[in-house]
């Protein structure tokens, strides 16, 4: 084989690489122009668009809104949020997504509301349970948190986070047994989870410690 068969690889993954850039920017520009046309501020009565329409557009905006925040831009997410819960503001996704770039920015009553709004639309959707719990713990409101989390573990048994929360806001309250019980199931469900290993070794001192 010679040195140029050698390069083709690399270079058809440079093509590749480019050619699905070149794509994603290309639906991202066409899923916001759809949101936009959405406007419609001078569209006559007969075209409005349906609310499957609206939905679809909400749906693709709050895509875009992951994929800014997965990027690091959560200013760039919130608005992409933002528009999509104003295309369809009982999107319940849209809402939990609002609620963790607003709990990560920090404004932890705005993450609340969206959360609650969240659960409100979707009760059985447990991650926005557990997201709920999480601010509400931050703010210090420990009872509504121990609430939360486990209204998301009643829905999802197995959730790990859930567990690990609740054993967090128990050991807060000082009830270091209840605490650890939970903990370790978390443990159990995510055995490779440093931050859930960390946990449940400083609540068993504290447990031994206390009796």
């Amino acid at each position: 084989m010679s040195e140029d068969d050698n390069q083709v690889p690399s270079a058809l993954v440079a093509v590749g690489t480019k050619a699905l850039t070149v794509r994603s920017a290309a639906l991202v520009k066409r899923g916001l122009a759809l949101a936009k046309s959405l406007q419609f501020p001078e569209a006559p009565r007969e075209s409005k668009p349906s609310k499957e329409q609206f939905e679809h557009a909400a749906r693709f905006v709050d895509r875009v809104g992951q994929r800014r925040q997965s990027l690091g831009n959560t200013d760039g997410a919130i608005a992409e949020y933002r528009e999509a819960l104003r295309l369809n503001p009982d999107y319940a996704l849209a809402h939990y997504n609002l609620g963790l770039a607003l709990r990560y920015k920090g404004d932890l009553d705005g993450a609340i509301a969206e959360f609650r709004n969240a659960t409100r639309l979707q009760p059985d959707y447990a991650p926005a349970h557990y997201g709920l719990g999480l601010a509400l713990r931050y703010k210090g409101d420990l009872d509504g948190a121990i609430a939360e989390f486990r209204t998301a573990i009643r829905l999802q048994r197995d959730y790990a986070p859930a567990h690990h929360g609740l054993g967090g806001a128990l050991e807060m309250k000082g009830d270091h047994s209840a605490a650890l019980d939970e903990i370790e199931i978390a443990r159990e469900l995510e055995p490779n989870d440093s931050s859930i290993t960390e946990t449940y070794e400083r609540i068993r001192r504290k447990a031994s410690r206390h009796g």
